[in-house]
């Protein structure tokens, strides 16, 4: 069997893997996969997106999603496959390794007949082991794997050079292809030479000088390599939070940013604003947890949002632990102990993530794909001297002994792999059980929430957002106000009761922040607080006044002065549509505000221009004609407004207020037969016109505060009603008869209230007849009726 291994072992290393691994086709995207997938399938379709990049910073990583978007196509299934082969392969180059390594003349064949059961066991246990999902699984994680792939790929080419007997120099021009296609793959490769020195002074030179003097050119080219790649590598302590672009209508935001469907936070490999100490300090924590999981791999979480270590406990401890076995690798290093090339291996692909260059995530599991294979070596070999030591007590076979264990190990590694690739079958699934382990992290809360929201689960979207903006993190702030934003979005699409009360939550947060002050204000106007509305944008604009902020939006002061209109102050909306207008003297908003409030006025021949201009502005909205058509009816001449109301309809044919005014107008210039057509096409569009036009031009005619109430405009809506329905019903005559009366009309006002009374008690509504009489005196004593309170009728 030994013999086999020897040559053979690598098939079932890579069955094991590709049982481990059969279930994972099915993983959806995570993270920056959005972004990256989406970016790389769009280069791909392009005209050269088959040709490589060769100043991007990860042009080889890139590429290898390009070439197979373009081969295989942007299916999940072969970006997984493609994942899948790469792992499989270097676990291949693992075994080959490690195989050679331990035959070579300095373990004086010690292993030399147990070398390919060893690497068997090495690279089984690591093809399967749960950890390396964060790399395999997780598709964008690619560039970690295909980097230690890479550099797999030239320790075994600088290997094969040193032990060949010929063709040396095509060895070693391969090592340095490898490394670099390592470090133009991910950063970490930038320890490659120092690596592949330490390697060669334990294993092949015997002392530094004989690694100079033998093999000083495949180092220098080593070396350069990394000259070459150290620009792009040191850029990335220089790049920003990513933010993620908006989605319709969310903002989206572990490595690369958003996702175009919903509000997904990544994270990064690019610089935060942790201090190095801050982050050197903490990271002894994350690699000894990185080591237990190594042994103990559950529970795996896909977001730590690890934070920065504060206390003694978590930093000195930890520490002392972490520098204790970096002494003791220099230790054996100086020693020329063969065991310390683990240790070197372990530290130095950490080297990048887990010191001093403070990196936007503190931890994340796929940075140990290859410092894992490190820990199981040493495992291996620690299993194997100790299971020596139990055959040689207690006289069990050693061979059955140590097939069992590895056995046995396999596949409790390939069953927690597999049920780990379940998880990202799922992203609600993933995310819920992330937040098991880490119930404090805001991105994966606003993630979920995202993953929620796809699914079209409003409620349990809104409250995952909601919970991420209870959990802000000081080292990502953009994430809590991206949190904040989904929530308030998503209470905006279906839970509109709820958004006022959440935005003024907001804006106590950051008081001084204008953008939150008028998202209330305009949330104010929405929901019919005119009051609350103007305070908000005083509040705001007052704000921007004092810190000398310069107020650019003129749609800040065209809804400014929509909530002062609203507020019954249309001289005040007036000045507030007129500073819009300084600032864009095109914007339709602000012309039809300002032609609203100059009509509401009386200001006729001074609104028709704004009218107009908006209306030419705008040549789809219908806003500009209907306005139009209704100041045509305030100045008595409907036959004008009837061809405004039809230009309105045809570029809304379902707006049932411009409707409803073509129906009044045609009605009013001696066109009755039209009219009724065109009320009973409103009534199939709102059946319900009558009483809410009712409630309207009620409520401006008779409110208790003078800033409520709009005469002219509940005089056109209470006519219209009448025109509709007919002058048999009681209740739009006494409206009729109020709006009359706020218009000063009150002979027409008692006369249309006579009307009223009668049909009421002829209908058998005494009650009501009786209200009626009761405003039917008021008339007559050329009194206006008043409601102390807002009603309805």
């Amino acid at each position: 069997m030994g013999g086999w291994l020897d040559r053979r072992g690598w098939v079932i290393v890579a069955a094991a893997g590709l049982v481990a691994y059969s279930n994972c086709y099915q993983g959806q995207p995570f993270l920056d996969d959005f972004r990256v997938l989406g970016d790389l399938a769009t280069e791909a379709v392009g005209p050269d997106g088959w040709v490589p990049r060769l100043l991007d910073r990860r042009w080889l990583g890139n590429w290898s999603f390009v070439i197979g978007f373009v081969a295989f196509g942007d299916g999940l299934p072969a970006v997984h496959a493609v994942n899948v082969a790469v792992h499989i392969a270097a676990a291949i180059v693992l075994w080959a390794l490690v195989v050679r390594t331990l035959r070579l003349p300095v373990f004086r064949g010690r292993f030399a007949d147990r070398a390919g059961g060893l690497a068997t066991a090495v690279a089984a246990l690591w093809v399967v082991h749960p950890l390396t999902t964060s790399a395999v699984t997780y598709l964008t994680q690619r560039y970690e794997s295909q980097m230690g792939l890479f550099v797999l790929v030239a320790v075994w080419c600088v290997l094969r050079g040193a032990t060949a007997t010929y063709g040396r120099v095509g060895w070693y021009a391969a090592a340095v292809a490898s490394a670099y296609a390592a470090s133009v793959t991910k950063e970490p490769a930038v320890v490659v030479p120092a690596v592949v020195a330490v390697y060669d002074r334990l294993f092949l030179a015997g002392s530094w000088r004989a690694v100079v003097r033998e093999r000083w050119p495949v180092h220098l080219g080593l070396l350069a390599v990394q000259a070459v790649f150290l620009p792009f590598a040191l850029s990335t302590r220089g790049a920003p939070p990513p933010t993620a672009p908006e989605a319709a209508p969310l903002v989206s935001g572990s490595e690369g940013t958003g996702r175009p469907d919903a509000a997904v936070v990544s994270a990064g490999f690019s610089a935060t604003g942790v201090t190095a100490w801050a982050y050197l300090r903490s990271q002894p924590g994350v690699i000894l947890h990185y080591l237990r999981l190594s042994v103990v791999p559950r529970p795996l979480v896909l977001d730590y949002a690890w934070p920065v270590a504060t206390g003694w406990w978590s930093i000195w401890p930890p520490g002392a632990v972490v520098v204790g076995l970096l002494g003791v690798t220099m230790w054996g290093v100086v020693r020329g102990a063969g065991w310390s090339v683990l240790g070197v291996w372990f530290f130095g692909f950490l080297a990048v993530t887990s010191s001093f260059v403070p990196i936007i995530d503190l931890a994340f599991e796929h940075r140990m794909y290859l410092p894992l294979a490190a820990v199981v070596a040493g495992v291996v070999l620690l299993g194997d001297w100790v299971l020596d030591g139990v055959a040689a007590c207690t006289g069990w076979q050693t061979g059955r002994l140590k097939f069992g264990a590895l056995g046995a190990a396999v596949l409790v590694l390939t069953a927690l792999t597999y049920a780990r690739n379940e998880d990202y079958h799922d992203e609600v699934r993933m995310y819920q059980k992330t937040l098991e382990s880490v119930p404090d992290n805001d991105r994966v809360w606003n993630n979920l929430g995202a993953a929620h929201l796809v699914r079209g689960r409003d409620n349990e979207a809104a409250a995952a957002f909601r919970e991420a903006t209870r959990h802000p993190s000081p080292l990502k702030p953009f994430i809590h106000d991206l949190a904040w934003r989904n929530w308030l979005t998503v209470l905006e699409r279906s839970r509109r009761e709820e958004l006022v009360l959440a935005l003024t939550e907001y804006v106590a947060e950051e008081p001084e922040d204008l953008s939150r002050r008028f998202k209330l204000a305009q949330a104010r106007v929405e929901s019919r607080d005119a009051a609350g509305a103007v305070a908000e944008y005083r509040a705001a604009i007052g704000t921007a006044t004092r810190t000398g902020t310069p107020l650019r939006d003129p749609m800040v002061f065209a809804h400014y002065a929509q909530a002062l209109s609203d507020s019954g102050d249309p001289e005040a909306a007036l000045a507030a549509a007129g500073r819009a207008l300084d600032l864009r003297p095109d914007l339709p908003a602000a012309h039809n505000r300002m032609g609203q409030d100059l009509m509401r006025l009386g200001r006729y021949a001074e609104a028709d221009p704004h009218f107009r201009t908006a209306a030419e502005r705008q040549p789809q909205a219908p806003n500009g004609p209907q306005n139009l058509a209704v100041l045509r009816m305030y100045q008595g001449r409907p036959a004008e407004a009837v061809p405004m109301f039809r230009e309105a309809l045809r570029r809304d044919q379902k707006s049932v207020p411009a409707l409803l005014g073509l129906a009044h107008a045609l009605g009013e210039s001696g066109q009755p037969v039209e009219a009724r057509r065109a009320f009973g096409a409103a009534g199939q569009l709102a059946p319900d016109w009558p009483q809410k036009t009712v409630e309207r031009a009620w409520r401006m005619s008779t409110h208790g505060d003078p800033r409520a109430r709009y005469a002219a405009e509940g005089l056109r809506l209470a006519r219209q009603v009448v025109a509709g329905v007919g002058d048999r019903d009681p209740g739009a005559l006494d409206t009729l008869a109020a709006a009359l009366a706020e218009n000063g009309q009150f002979e027409g006002a008692e006369r249309t209230a006579r009307q009223a009374v009668e049909i009421a008690r002829a209908d058998g509504h005494i009650e009501l007849a009786n209200e009626i009489e009761g405003r039917r005196a008021l008339y007559a004593r050329r009194q206006p009726y008043r409601q102390p309170e807002p009603a309805s009728r």
